[in-house]
């Protein structure tokens, strides 16, 4: 519960995509031990940014430090460099 996005120096939450809250991410029956999204949580880029993972929190607002984290990760692929126009597509799968 102490896990916030306050309490990790160095790390920032990229705010430059277009939805006014962060997208809600929803989740398809567990399954062999593991638990998937439903379908892609998507961003809609509007600035230049470098991104290098995404996380799961308990509050929407973006930019906001005091939410509970319940999973962080990099992505699978490495960073991936972003400008106005593009469109990130992410998917997250927690195993036991």
């Amino acid at each position: 519960a102490g896990d916030t996005m306050g309490s990790h120096s160095g790390w920032a939450e990229k705010t430059g995509y277009s939805q006014s809250t962060r997208p809600a991410v929803a989740f398809s029956a567990a399954s062999s031990g593991s638990k998937a999204t439903s379908s892609a949580v998507s961003f809609s880029i509007n600035a230049t940014a470098t991104i290098g993972g995404a996380f799961v929190a308990n509050n929407s607002t973006k930019g906001e430090t005091s939410s509970t984290l319940y999973s962080v990760g990099a992505f699978t692929v490495g960073d991936k460099i972003v400008t106005s126009g593009d469109t990130i597509n992410v998917t997250y799968t927690a195993s036991a």
